[in-house]
């Protein structure tokens, strides 16, 4: 029949093409879609730089041995907000999207060790798109309306666990669960009534444990050196996909798959200079053995993510807290290299950021992000993105078990 050709072609040239488009990022249509590294408003604001940077009020995101510089119980949760123009060709669109960053808990213990254990929950990747395109097969009659939708992506459950074997060196690792849902679709409608309409749906459900070590080193003078690794292993996914005319489902089949998740590795450097914090890292992601979402015009690489930062503080000591009562203003500076190439084209995106934190009383830290940035290119038909985030995270604090 005619309108499963249609289904045919576009299952072929499905992405990047666009006409109207709105959701989020179009890249997120791509494995597993837009990854997430920190969490934490403050880390965000210094280009995510956080991999050496010990904090007394965030807990940290990619490095857990970082976890014992905590000196109270801490609760965080935050949330962010995201605004994309799309460019492609003489073409542009805004649209915007928000999600919540996750909630995490963390417990110091008193002990020559300084023990801590964090456990929570938080954003793995995001996936969120939609393309309306129209086509025709050269006469009036077959013009379709083509509309691709993505929405879903990972989270991730963690809990582990910090100490200080040595003076001044930390090491950390936690438990992580990798699981959510993607869902994908492509509607393919005929306005003349003469072609009867069509759709395609794929739902993935994502299974993967895995673990994450790191290490910390603030020994040498007023420099701090960080690492850690992440091992997500292997991804079951139970898929089902759905065909059909209408509104009603013709075809249903499951399926049970597996893929390699990606090796995430990063170092980190910082330095105090007076009231100054200055931080460099470095991220590699290793996609080159996933075996999801592949597509005929992609294809995975490894993925680079270099990382400037800095982070001044204004003392305000409050009465009952000693040091945590400062005011910390950050800026940074992010260059990433997408972990897939498009057309034999690397994806690049470059971002800066602005932010603050500023304690509400006592234990209680608001912190709020500022990054704008460009992602994609023109080249090759394909799409660029202007993108504005504003993060906001709420730290809560109390003194347990000390």
């Amino acid at each position: 029949m005619k309108h499963q050709m249609w289904l045919l072609v576009l299952l072929v040239l499905f992405f990047p093409r666009m006409g109207i488009a709105q959701g989020g990022s179009i890249y997120s249509s791509f494995g597993f879609g837009d990854r997430f590294f920190e969490h934490s408003a403050a880390a965000v604001a210094m280009g995510s730089v956080s991999i050496a940077l010990p904090s007394a009020t965030r807990i940290a995101s990619q490095n857990p041995a970082l976890w014992s510089s905590v000196p109270s119980t801490r609760l965080e949760a935050g949330y962010v907000f995201r605004q994309f123009v799309k460019q492609q060709a003489d073409r542009s669109i805004a649209h915007n999207n928000g999600k919540v960053q996750g909630i995490g808990l963390l417990v110091p213990t008193r002990n020559d060790l300084h023990t801590a254990v964090a456990l929570g929950i938080r954003p793995y990747t995001t996936v969120n798109f939609y393309t309306s395109l129209r086509q025709s097969d050269g006469s009036d009659e077959a013009i379709a309306t083509i509309e691709s939708l993505g929405t879903g992506g990972l989270s991730q459950l963690f809990i582990g666990s910090s100490f200080v074997p040595l003076p001044n060196l930390a090491v950390g690792a936690a438990l992580v669960y990798t699981f959510g849902k993607i869902e994908r679709s492509i509607t393919i409608t005929f306005p003349s009534g003469n072609y009867r309409n069509s759709f395609w749906r794929r739902t993935d459900w994502f299974s993967s444990p895995g673990a994450k070590i790191g290490i910390h080193y603030g020994g040498l003078a007023s420099w701090h050196f960080g690492a850690f690794v992440e091992l997500l292993g292997t991804a079951t996914i139970s898929q089902q996909q759905q065909y059909g005319t209408g509104r009603l489902s013709d075809t249903t089949f499951d399926v049970q798959l597996t893929t390699p998740m990606p090796l995430t590795a990063g170092i980190g450097i910082a330095y105090r200079w007076g009231h100054w914090l200055l931080g460099i890292d470095a991220v590699w992601q290793d996609y080159r053995s996933v075996r999801y979402n592949l597509h005929p015009e992609a294809a995975y690489q490894t993925g680079y993510s270099i990382r400037l930062g800095g982070r001044w503080h204004m003392s305000r000591r409050h009465p009952k807290l000693s040091d945590l009562g400062s005011w910390y203003y950050f800026v940074g500076l992010r260059w990433d290299q997408l972990p897939i190439q498009i057309r034999q084209t690397s994806i690049a995106s470059i971002a800066a950021s602005l932010g603050f934190q500023i304690p509400v009383n006592a234990q209680t830290f608001l912190s709020i992000a500022m990054v704008a940035g460009r992602r994609g290119t023109l080249n090759n038909q394909l799409v660029q993105d202007w993108f504005f985030n504003l993060a906001f995270t709420v730290s809560v604090g109390e003194r347990w078990f000390q």
